[in-house]
């Protein structure tokens, strides 16, 4: 499963890209956007920013899909008490992975920690089980 490069290596979020400064649209480059999700992130506008899954653009989808991968590879090592050089590397890949996945998704949808609020402030669901 973590060798499946398409399942850990390319949907990662989109939303930070799209909605940064590091390019520029000209208006025909804008107007010819395919979904109205993009234009909406590249302005910066508060609601309507996801595709729908159908697209292949579901942003939490493209993040926890990945994460599922990742805690089923993990869940497996367990359930078969897999040990050893071998299982530790497969571990430390899927938690890297995982860790790297749920980064981008907080990076997106949580707020930057505050003291003050910090018990009130949501962040991400974190899944560390497949099911």
């Amino acid at each position: 499963m973590l060798n499946s490069y398409g399942n850990l290596n390319i949907d990662f979020i989109a939303s930070g890209e799209v909605s940064s400064d590091d390019y520029y649209l000209t208006d025909d480059n804008f107007n010819s956007l395919y979904y109205e999700s993009d234009k909406r992130l590249y302005t910066w506008r508060p609601d309507f920013v996801s595709r729908p899954l159908s697209s292949a653009g579901d942003e939490w989808y493209n993040c926890y899909k990945p994460i599922y991968v990742c805690n089923s590879v993990l869940q497996g090592l367990e359930d078969n008490n897999l040990t050893g050089v071998k299982a530790d590397n497969i571990k430390g890949q899927a938690l890297v992975f995982r860790a790297a996945h749920y980064l981008d998704g907080v990076q997106i949808w949580a707020s930057a920690y505050n003291k003050q609020s910090a018990n009130t402030d949501l962040g991400m669901v974190l899944r560390l089980d497949p099911t």
